[in-house]
């Protein structure tokens, strides 16, 4: 599924090895404020939450909120 820049997600799960300030947002709402590309073929996105703290996430690590 492709999200779309100023879409509202939430941040539900991750398997990566991260520190305890990332792993401490999970479940928390964020907007889609850009995207990032891994190697050729992976694409991220970068998600602010409303402290304005922005995170890099992969599309398994989000889903879309319904407004």
């Amino acid at each position: 599924m492709y999200m779309f820049v100023q879409q509202k997600v939430q941040f539900y799960r991750t398997d990566r090895n991260i520190t305890f300030e990332i792993i401490s947002r999970v479940g928390q709402i964020g907007i889609i404020v850009g995207h990032r590309q891994i190697a050729y073929s992976f694409q991220s996105y970068i998600v602010e939450f409303p402290d304005n703290i922005r995170i890099w996430l992969l599309p398994e690590e989000i889903r879309v909120v319904s407004n």
